[in-house]
């Protein structure tokens, strides 16, 4: 039997995965980080102002807002496809899809026209990069709970973060959302939408 830790997902030793080889098989072998305790929102500090008709005024918004919360003001923007989730820790596909921000400049559009408001997230951050989403309501429950709604925009950032995993390698990536899609929890990232969806 021999035990492999990628560099990119780290090693039992640290919190992160272990990947176990059987028999010319991969396997995952799970050290207790399925705690349900680590799967909902992050708590976090939001702002919240009118909502700029076009989203380059969003994201100058974005910008100010991060600055103030002295975070790094270079946005990547991540849709469900990019980020995985394992008990306490999330990985991130780097660099994500250069449509990310296309996609997203439709979201927020079509936000701004349903009129039930849009929120700007900040998921995880490293030194240099924050990894953002937007958020649309899909109806006037959806607004109330989330807590925007009307012609606001709301801007958030998680008020304690650790810092992501960020994977280069296709083939750690690929295992990385293989396991991840075994939790038959709900976690945090299920509430990202789908670049399908922008």
């Amino acid at each position: 039997m021999l035990s492999y830790s990628s560099p990119e997902m780290g090693s039992g030793a640290t919190g992160h995965p272990d990947w176990t080889l059987i028999s010319g098989e991969l396997y995952f072998v799970d050290n207790g980080l399925a705690d349900p305790s680590d799967s909902g929102p992050p708590r976090g500090r939001s702002s919240e102002m009118s909502m700029p008709g076009r989203f380059s005024g969003a994201i100058d918004s974005f910008h100010e807002f991060l600055a103030r919360e002295g975070r790094p003001q270079r946005i990547e923007w991540l849709f469900r496809e990019d980020v995985a989730q394992i008990g306490h820790r999330t990985f991130i596909r780097v660099p994500p899809p250069a449509e990310n921000h296309e996609c997203t400049e439709r979201l927020y559009d079509r936000g701004v026209k349903q009129g039930l408001g849009v929120a700007i997230e900040a998921l995880v951050h490293t030194e240099q990069v924050t990894y953002a989403w937007v958020f649309v309501p899909s109806d006037s429950i959806d607004a109330e709970y989330r807590m925007v709604g009307g012609e606001h925009l709301k801007l958030t950032v998680p008020q304690d973060s650790l810092a992501p995993n960020e994977i280069h390698n296709p083939v750690t990536w690929w295992l990385v959302k293989l396991m991840a899609s075994t939790s038959r929890r709900f976690q945090f990232v299920d509430l990202l939408p789908k670049r399908s969806t922008a």
